[in-house]
C-alpha cells in the first residue's frame, strides 16, 4: 500500500503527521493526482489542507509544480514537492527526462486538465471514466464541481477563471 511504502521510507523526509496521510484510488494521472489527493482530504476532513506534499517521480517535478498546481490555482507556499527516481541501473535519468518532455509535460503544457484527445485517451486506456467526477461533486459544491468539468475554455488552454474554495481556505 502506498502510504506504507511512504511510512517504511520516513516520509522521504518530509514531515508530517503519520495519522493524517491521506491516499487517493481513483486518479489516473498526476493532474488528477494532485487534485483528487486535495478533494479526499476534504471529504475525509471537511476542509481543505493547508498544505499539500508530493511525493512522486523528480523527473515530474516540473509537471506539478509549473502547471498542474497553477491549473487549480494552488499555492505554490503550500505546496512541498520530494522526487524519488528508480535507480540509474533501472532507468537512465535522460531516458526518463526525454520521456517525461515528449508525453508528460508537453502533453499538459497543451492541456493543462488532461481533457483533449491524447490525454483523454491515455485515462480512458487506464480505466477512467468519466462518472468518477461524481465521488466530489456530493460533498465539495460550487467551483470545484465546474473545475472538474473545465476543459481549459476555447484554447484548451486557459487556466479556470471561477471561484475556488482554496482561493481564500488555504493562505
Amino acid at each position: 500500500m502506498i502510504q506504507d511504502v511512504a511510512k517504511d521510507n520516513q516520509y522521504f523526509g518530509i514531515a508530517v503527521d503519520p495519522h493524517r496521510v491521506v491516499t487517493e484510488d481513483h486518479a489516473v494521472d498526476s493532474y488528477q493526482n494532485l487534485l483528487f489527493a486535495i478533494l479526499r482530504f476534504h471529504a475525509m476532513t471537511r476542509r481543505f489542507p493547508a498544505h499539500v506534499a508530493i511525493i512522486s517521480h523528480d523527473f515530474k517535478k516540473n509537471r506539478f509544480l509549473e502547471l498542474h498546481a497553477p491549473a487549480i490555482r494552488w499555492p505554490a507556499r503550500n505546496l512541498t514537492f520530494k522526487g524519488v527516481d528508480p535507480a540509474e541501473h533501472v532507468v537512465r535519468r535522460e531516458v526518463l527526462d526525454a520521456g517525461e518532455s515528449a508525453r508528460g509535460y508537453k502533453a499538459f503544457q497543451g492541456d493543462p486538465y488532461g481533457t483533449g484527445t491524447l490525454l483523454q485517451a491515455k485515462r480512458q486506456g487506464r480505466g477512467w471514466r468519466n462518472e468518477y467526477e461524481n465521488l466530489w461533486n456530493a460533498t465539495i459544491g460550487d467551483g470545484v464541481t465546474e473545475l472538474l468539468s473545465w476543459s481549459g475554455g476555447e484554447s484548451g488552454r486557459e487556466i479556470f477563471p471561477g471561484q475556488l474554495p482554496w482561493d481564500t481556505s488555504v493562505r
